[in-house]
């Protein structure tokens, strides 16, 4: 069967938004990444992509008498990625902007920030003789992340630069020294010190149900 007008320009609107994904895939990869302060970020560079494909998609609209529900749907996902993105980046400037400007209305994203001592990876857990406390929190922040809970971990070996823009956590060295670590925030407010969490003790903080 041949296809409609409609059909092929609703294709072609799908393939605008494959190409805008991965245009903005790798920035948006990029900039999520754990501890990635080498990394330049964007959002003008990403949004002017936005609003390129966005004029293209409404083009396309226009010329084939198609719904406009296409086109608020296609500006609607993009601009939420852009937004949970600038979240993850702790951009909150931009992500007031952002919400604002595309009229984004989505829960604020759950958070767990975790500062470790100094250990040979982020994990701790790549030598030969594994630690049972810190594979047991790996596997509670697997489970966090499953169930959409952002988690950064900051290793004092590898980022030490993060234990000092973060004055609470700076605050806590000068005072108690490096027995303080590790230190937990759960949406950016001070958790827990010294010991890591149960995953029952975030999920509660959280406010989520824990995974069967």
């Amino acid at each position: 069967m041949e296809e409609t007008i409609q059909e092929k320009a609703t294709k072609e609107i799908e393939e605008l938004k494959r190409k805008f994904l991965c245009k903005s895939q790798a920035r948006l990869f990029c900039c999520m990444q754990v501890g990635d302060d080498n990394y330049v970020f964007s959002f003008e560079n990403l949004e002017k992509i936005l609003e390129k494909y966005l004029g293209k998609v409404e083009a396309v609209i226009k010329e084939n008498n198609l719904k406009d529900e296409i086109y608020q749907r296609f500006k609607k996902e993009a601009a939420e990625l852009m937004y949970l993105a600038a979240l993850i980046r702790d951009e909150q400037e931009w992500a007031l902007r952002l919400k604002e400007k595309y009229a984004i209305e989505m829960e604020e994203i759950k958070k767990v920030d975790i500062y470790d001592p100094a250990m040979c990876c982020s994990t701790g857990i790549c030598g030969p003789v594994l630690d049972p406390v810190l594979v047991k929190i790996n596997d509670v922040l697997m489970e966090l992340k499953k169930q959409g809970v952002v988690v950064k971990r900051f290793n004092l070996a590898q980022q030490p630069k993060a234990f000092i823009v973060n004055k609470a956590v700076a605050e806590l060295l000068q005072k108690k020294g490096k027995d303080i670590l590790p230190i937990t925030f759960v949406n950016e407010k001070l958790f827990l010190t010294a010991e890591y969490p149960s995953y029952e003790m975030l999920c509660e903080a959280l406010g989520i149900e824990p995974l069967e």
